[in-house]
């Protein structure tokens, strides 16, 4: 018919249309369809299954995949030759993530229900497991990954004892010490995988495995058995998580431990709310630990954790908002960046929100620093609920007064015969800058900002560090191009234009790195487009250090080829709407 020769069609949108309309066709009339017609669209389908488009990639597998599930019979047969090998090599893509991803494992998942051959569960499981060193070289992590979840997925629809089987490959593969070490990490990901859809209880053999793994000499290694040990657990709490919070309390694999518990937080889902309880108190406890690797893996599981059971763990985490610990602090404020970076996040209730924001002014550096990051994340996923505090006036200026270059921060370091300066309050100042980027970008926010003190924080940045010189400019141009910003861009050019000349001017010394030199080029080129974007606003002309600048500095001398070249760049850009 029609809709099988629109797949070959160069326009996107008419082979979505069309993969999207046979999608419906099969799933609600596959009885009136011959299997002629059924020959017309797998004989389309191959070229599809791309990492070009994975947009039409997904909605070509979900086509597949009704294909098996309404006609089995007549299909099934004729995907082994084509359909099924583009799939698999799909799974090699860098590329695949998100719905494609997706749409591959429930295909795959939909021909092991089915269970034919020689697309049944052991044929495909072993042409997966084959894609891991396919090319005589061990696969990526992300590659690992998607494999993993490719078997996981079959296995989950498989019948119990082939699914058992498999389980029990995979553990005497871990013990097996003629396997590489590669295989190894694959069958102990594959283990989590599987076990995170799967009780996998009944396994005795499995969890002492698992954690004879934490004791090999190899980084990668432990870190793919704190990943199967947490994943494992996901799948059956009560058996799993006793024996886990006790290792985690043994403290032998304290970071990888806690690995797990992060792992398990983030696949444990719904059930993860009965074990808030349990789970908690192990967790603060840790909080208050100085090394910032554990604090950080708490942080991202306690924010998991509130995710997936606001009610109970959200007024914990305000209740420690105000601890004597600046640890604890520090890893409350960096929880709620995870919550937030979840489904769950509108969960969290402005009021939640505005509390934690308070933190920016605490007198801790780290937190702080974690306060920007949430504020950043809050500007990003809910900026709506900032309007708030903008117009209330309370948040601006502790965000501004991060800003600003603290003496008192930087102290000297003695390198044998060399001094150098280090600067405890950069990262603080770009992640300040950062915030002000977020919520220029946002126009429910950007209307409540009163520009003026914000671009005099802008002016203070560009004599700053090259990063946060960088992010200026790019703020420069992006307030030039707004009406209610040109006024007040003109009305500062005096202030502007100063640290933008040092930074054109400025040169690097004869025995600078090739590094230096095009981080150098690329910060100047920065430069040019902040001052060319300036140049083009409405009463540039009545500035004349703006008109000095350009004709002594950027159109004479060293600089005018890259000016020009800069101007001719913008002037190609297409304008806003185009």
């Amino acid at each position: 018919g029609e809709l099988p020769t629109s797949l070959r069609k160069s326009k996107k949108p008419l082979r979505q249309a069309a993969l999207s309309a046979l999608d419906t066709i099969v799933t609600c009339h596959a009885a009136a369809l011959a299997p002629a017609d059924y020959d017309g669209v797998l004989e389309q389908m191959p070229p599809l299954l791309s990492d070009a488009d994975l947009h039409v990639a997904h909605l070509a597998l979900g086509v597949a995949r009704s294909l098996v599930l309404q006609a089995a019979d007549a299909t099934v047969p004729k995907l082994a030759p084509a359909i099924v090998p583009r799939t698999l090599s799909l799974l090699q893509s860098p590329l695949l993530q998100g719905y494609a991803l997706k749409s591959a494992f429930d295909f795959l998942a939909a021909l092991v229900a089915h269970g034919a051959k020689p697309l049944d569960f052991s044929s495909l499981t072993k042409r997966i497991l084959a894609l891991a060193d396919s090319d005589g070289t061990a696969a990526s992590r992300h590659s690992l990954g998607v494999l993993s979840q490719a078997i996981a997925a079959c296995a989950t629809e498989a019948k119990a004892p082939l699914r058992a089987s498999t389980v029990d490959a995979f553990v005497k593969q871990l013990s097996a010490p003629s396997e590489s070490p590669h295989k190894r990490v694959l069958a102990l990901i594959c283990l989590g995988e599987i076990g995170a859809k799967n009780d996998l209880s009944a396994h005795k053999g499995l969890l002492p495995a698992v954690m004879a793994a934490f004791d090999v000499n190899e980084e990668e290694y432990k870190a793919a058995a704190s990943y199967a040990l947490g994943h494992v657990a996901a799948g059956n709490l009560s058996f799993y998580l006793p024996h886990l919070l006790k290792e985690v309390e043994a403290g032998k694999h304290e970071y990888l431990m806690l690995s797990a518990l992060n792992e398990l937080a983030k696949s444990g889902g719904a059930s993860l709310a009965a074990v808030v309880p349990q789970l908690l108190p192990t967790l603060f406890t840790f909080a208050e630990r100085d090394e910032e690797g554990v604090r950080n893996v708490v942080a991202e599981c306690i924010g998991r954790l509130a995710a997936a059971a606001p009610g109970p763990v959200l007024p914990e985490l305000e209740s420690r908002l105000s601890h004597a610990s600046p640890n604890v602090r520090s890893v409350v404020v960096h929880a709620l960046r995870f919550t937030l970076t979840e489904e769950a996040r509108r969960a969290v209730p402005p009021s939640t929100l505005h509390k934690f924001l308070g933190a920016l002014g605490d007198e801790d550096l780290k937190v702080r620093r974690g306060a920007l990051l949430t504020l950043n994340c809050i500007a990003h996923s809910r900026p709506a609920t900032l309007r708030d505090p903008i117009s209330g006036g309370e948040l601006l200026p502790l965000l501004y007064g991060e800003t600003a270059k603290r003496p008192e921060l930087v102290h000297q370091v003695d390198l044998g015969p060399f001094k150098h300066f280090v600067d405890d309050g950069l990262e603080l100042r770009k992640a300040a800058f950062e915030c002000m980027d977020t919520l220029l970008s946002k126009p429910v926010v950007r209307e409540r900002l009163e520009l003026s003190p914000f671009v005099a924080r802008l002016a203070e940045g560009l004599a700053d560090d090259a990063d946060i010189k960088m992010r200026c400019h790019a703020m420069l141009v992006a307030l030039s191009a707004l009406p209610a910003g040109q006024p007040v861009l003109t009305g500062a050019l005096d202030t502007l234009l100063e640290p933008l000349r040092k930074t054109l001017i400025a040169q690097l010394k004869d025995n600078a790195v090739p590094q230096q030199v095009e981080r150098h080029d690329d910060l100047v080129r920065s430069a040019m487009r902040a001052v060319r974007a300036l140049e083009r606003l409405p009463e540039a002309e009545t500035v004349p250090k703006l008109g000095e600048l350009v004709r002594n500095t950027l159109k004479a001398g060293r600089l005018a080829d890259k000016y020009a070249a800069v101007c001719a760049e913008e002037e190609a850009k297409p304008a806003d709407g185009e």
